[in-house]
């Protein structure tokens, strides 16, 4: 997974067919779990690039 900021979030989009963007604050525990989850989805997902 990589960070996005408003630098490269158009360019992402604008280049891929899907594109899953999790938002989350680093003091919620619910957007914790998530990274957690996705970062466990990522390698059975059939993905080109991973963001």
């Amino acid at each position: 997974m990589q960070t996005l900021d408003q630098d490269n979030l158009q360019e992402i989009v604008a280049n891929n067919d899907t594109v899953v963007v999790q938002y989350m604050a680093s003091w919620c525990g619910n957007c914790r779990l998530m990274k957690l989850n996705l970062k466990n989805l990522l390698p059975k997902m059939r993905i080109l690039h991973s963001y």
